[in-house]
């Protein structure tokens, strides 16, 4: 009789502390579904990033630009705007909204000549065709002695550029480069303040960022945690170990109510 009291006791001990077992599962899924919906979608993306193109196409949200710290260029140059308008930006020369050169050091001067596009750094000359091509680069192999500092069209459209071992004349094909004593005309280009700028063309400061910072790595940043913080990372954690939970509770609970059949 006291045996059979007490199994009745253990059965209802048993059955209590299979409720809660339960129902503590049933909160470590809710807690956890977002959690692996935003994994599973993110990790897709990443798995398919190439072929979307995510790898490439740059963040133009000025408000996730301005959370990952990237900041405004220090310097914006407008060389000219016939017959397009060519635009530097820091280390980047844009060609109307379009971006045809990055440089590892900023762009100094940039014009037309003959429908093709010339600009230069302190280390480089670089010829475009009309569209924003890179047709050829010159540099010191070429004879061009760095620091390479201006560049201007001479009265009998030549281009005089201005180097360390004094000023070069070219000739017509942009081959060949001679020492001259020719004073170089008034440079075109002029530099603006940021707020000008946004006056004139907002859009082209916002391309101009999301240059450094493609969906891809917002993407990665999302499925690590990274982009909500140094504390998500630790939360990431505890998600992690509350999936193990789940799935540990899930098979003791499948094995008790075996058991129990």
């Amino acid at each position: 009789m006291k045996y059979l009291k007490l199994r009745r006791v253990s059965a209802k001990i048993d059955r209590t502390s299979s409720r809660q077992f339960r129902a503590w599962h049933r909160r470590l899924g809710l807690v956890s579904c977002l959690f692996i919906f935003l994994l599973s979608v993110t990790g897709v993306l990443i798995n398919h990033a190439h072929h979307m193109g995510l790898d490439k196409r740059g963040v133009k949200i000025d408000w996730l630009l301005d959370f990952y710290g990237i900041s405004l260029p220090s310097k914006i140059n407008h060389f000219t705007h016939l017959p397009s308008p060519l635009v530097g930006i820091d280390n980047q020369l844009w060609l109307e909204d379009r971006l045809i050169l990055e440089s590892s050091l900023p762009v100094l001067w940039a014009l037309w000549y003959q429908k093709q596009i010339i600009a230069i750094d302190a280390r480089q000359l670089y010829i475009f065709d009309h569209l924003g091509q890179l047709l050829e680069t010159q540099g010191s192999s070429s004879g061009l002695t760095p620091p390479l500092s201006n560049l201007s069209i001479s009265i009998d459209n030549r281009v005089l550029l201005h180097t360390k071992e004094g000023p070069l004349r070219s000739d017509q094909q942009l081959l060949d480069w001679q020492s001259t004593d020719e004073t170089a005309p008034d440079n075109p280009s002029r530099y603006v303040s940021i707020a000008h700028a946004l006056d004139i063309n907002p859009k082209l400061l916002t391309l101009s960022r999301s240059e450094h910072l493609s969906w891809e790595r917002v993407i990665l940043d999302m499925h690590s945690g990274r982009l909500f913080g140094a504390w998500a990372i630790w939360l990431w954690d505890l998600f992690a170990l509350a999936l193990m939970l789940l799935t540990l509770s899930g098979i003791w609970m499948w094995q008790n109510k075996k058991f129990r059949r």
